[in-house]
C-alpha cells in the first residue's frame, strides 16, 4: 500500500511525527500537492471526480468512508470490462462491480454467482484487516467470510460472504440481517440484453445491486472508479499518530484498485 500523501505526514529517522514536510518540499512533492489539489478542488471535473462512498456494500476493495477518484472520460471511446469497479446514476451515484456483460446468462445461488451455467470459482482467503478487528460496521450484523473470486475472463478479486447473522435473535435487528442475507443470496437467471450490466457490490450480502434494482444501462455510467484517494476516518488516525507510536502506512492514500 502506497503511502502517496507521505509528504503530509510520515515518521522521520528518529520515529518523529513530521507534518507538512516542514524541512523542505521537493519537485515530486509538489507535484504531489498539485494532483491532489486539482482532483479534490474539481478542476479536472471534465475527465474526473472525487465520491465519497458512504456505504459497507463495497468492502472489502472500498471500505465505509474512502474517497474515491472517479474518471469520467475512459467511457467515451470504451464499454466497461468485466470485473471493473464503476459508478452509475440510480437516482443517486452508487458504486458496483460489473460482473456480468451484455449476452450472459447469469443467476445466483447460495451467494454464489454463475455465468453461462458455470459458478465464478471462489477460493477462501485471509484478510488481516477483518482478523484484527476491521470493518466493524459488518462484523456487528454478520460473520463475513473473505474470497477471492476469478470471473471468466481471469480477472480475481476479494469479496466477502456471509451466511451467519449476528444480533440478539428475535430482535428486529437480527431478524433483519437474517432476511437481507436470505434476499441475496438467490437469484433467477437471466440473460442480460445489449448495452446493459449486472452489477454487484463485493460485500455480496449486505449491497443493494442489480438483484434489487435491476440492470445498469451504459446510458446510466458515469465513470469507472480507479483510485482510492483517502479515507475520511484517517484524520482520526493522525491524530493517534501524533501521540504514539502507530505507523502511518496507512494515512492519505493514493491506492490503485483499477485492476482489483
Amino acid at each position: 500500500m502506497l503511502n502517496f500523501f507521505s509528504f503530509i505526514c510520515y515518521r522521520d529517522f528518529f520515529g518523529d511525527l513530521v507534518f507538512l514536510n516542514r524541512y523542505k518540499i521537493d519537485s515530486t512533492g509538489l507535484l504531489r500537492v498539485c494532483i491532489f489539489i486539482v482532483v479534490m478542488c474539481g478542476l479536472g471535473s471534465f475527465v474526473g471526480k472525487a465520491n465519497r462512498v458512504p456505504t459497507m456494500s463495497m468492502m472489502p476493495t472500498i471500505d465505509e468512508g474512502d474517497v474515491v477518484y472517479v474518471n469520467k472520460f475512459i467511457y467515451a471511446f470504451s464499454s466497461p470490462k468485466r470485473g471493473d469497479i464503476v459508478t452509475f446514476n440510480k437516482d443517486k451515484y452508487l458504486v458496483k462491480r460489473v460482473v456480468g456483460m451484455p449476452g450472459d446468462k447469469l443467476f445466483v445461488k447460495n451467494g454464489l454467482v454463475f455465468i453461462n451455467g458455470k459458478q465464478l470459482p471462489v477460493v477462501r482467503t485471509s484478510s488481516l484487516k477483518l482478523e484484527n478487528g476491521g470493518f466493524e460496521s459488518l462484523t456487528k450484523r454478520a460473520t463475513p467470510i473473505p474470497l477471492k473470486e476469478t470471473n471468466p475472463d481471469g480477472r480475481s478479486y476479494s469479496v466477502f460472504y456471509s451466511v451467519e447473522a449476528k444480533g440478539e435473535k428475535g430482535t428486529e435487528t437480527y431478524n433483519n440481517n437474517v432476511m437481507r442475507i436470505n434476499y441475496l443470496a438467490n437469484f433467477e437467471e437471466i440473460t442480460i440484453p445489449e448495452n446493459k450490466y449486472f452489477v454487484m457490490g463485493d460485500n455480496r450480502m449486505f449491497s443493494a445491486d442489480s438483484r434489487v434494482f435491476g440492470l445498469v444501462d451504459e446510458s446510466e455510467l458515469v465513470g469507472r472508479v480507479s483510485t482510492i484517494l483517502l479515507n475520511i476516518n484517517a484524520f482520526e488516525e493522525i491524530f493517534i499518530a501524533a501521540f504514539t507510536d502507530a505507523p502511518t502506512d496507512n494515512l492519505f492514500l493514493m491506492k490503485d484498485i483499477s485492476s482489483h
